[in-house]
């Protein structure tokens, strides 16, 4: 796993996904299908990256590569970040269409 091309494809995802959580009123998302597609696949991206990143924090560390640390360290909490922003939708679009199909 390259650092270099992983930050680069983290840096360019985590704008797309901070460009469809701004797109959304995150309260009521009442998503159509292929936004819960791309919900979903914004959540295994994200949750890719974790895992990735917490990989070269390690690899990074047992370097003593303090910059590089520091960097996976920051993309972790923000890839945290947009992934409870990302459940946060999930779930109230998912109760928002529940409660849509009881009041039917």
């Amino acid at each position: 796993m390259d650092f270099e091309d992983t930050l680069d494809g983290y840096l360019h995802d985590s704008e797309v996904v901070e460009s469809f959580i701004d797109g959304v009123n995150v309260d009521d998302p009442q998503l159509d299908d292929a936004a819960v597609d791309d919900l979903t696949s914004h959540i295994d991206i994200i949750q890719m990256y974790i895992n990735d990143f917490r990989s070269l924090r390690d690899t990074s560390k047992a370097e003593k590569n303090d910059e590089r640390v520091t960097v996976c360290e920051d993309a972790l909490t923000r890839l945290a970040s947009l992934l409870s922003q990302l459940e946060y939708i999930k779930q109230n679009d998912e109760e928002s269409k529940s409660l849509a199909k009881e009041a039917k």
